[in-house]
Order: C-alpha cells, then structure tokens, then sequence
C-alpha cells in the first residue's frame, strides 16, 4: 500500500506532460484561407496547453459569416471531430440569400 501514492503520483505526472504536448492531427483542406493562433486575441494563452489553431475560410467574396467552434466540453468527441471534418474537406462558396 505504501507505493500506492508513488505509482498515483508518476501517473498524474505523466498524464499532465502528455497533455502539455498533445496536438491533434488536423490538416486543413483547401478551403482553409488562413491560420492563426487565439493567442493572437488573447495573449495569457501564449505558450500554454491552452492555446489553439484558428482557421479562417473565406470565399472573397462579400456575404454572410459564421463560426464553427467543436470540442468546446471536455470529453465530448462528437464536436471535435464534426468540426475537424469540417476543416479538413469543407470549401467556402459565396452564395446569394434571398
């Protein structure tokens, strides 16, 4: 029992080193115009496991604009990956509402 807090420890330690450096493997598609880091909006997140990729689509052309945010909550993988597939294979058209 005594090494029980030693092996929770390494653990706990690990874990968080893992998590520092863990990036996921998104490759932008064509449509992708642009990246920037949201440290670029908000400086304390420089250099953190916090800051993130922003990725711009933009059409050229004059019109409406949205954002897509996905793994906004912890542990909830749906958004994340709707949003990674979005980035990766999406292509922004410009379209005229009536």
């Amino acid at each position: 029992m005594r090494k029980l807090p030693s092996i929770l420890l390494i653990l706990i330690v690990a874990s968080l080193s893992l998590a520092t450096f863990f990036r996921p493997d998104i490759r932008p598609g064509y449509g992708v115009t642009e990246t920037k880091w949201l440290s670029d909006y908000f400086e304390p997140l420089k250099g953190t496991n916090m800051d993130t990729l922003v990725y711009f689509m933009d059409s050229g052309n004059p019109g409406p604009t949205f954002l897509l945010m996905g793994g906004t909550h912890a542990m909830e993988i749906a958004g994340t990956v709707a949003a990674t597939i979005f980035i990766e294979n999406a292509i922004v058209e410009h379209c005229l509402l009536e």
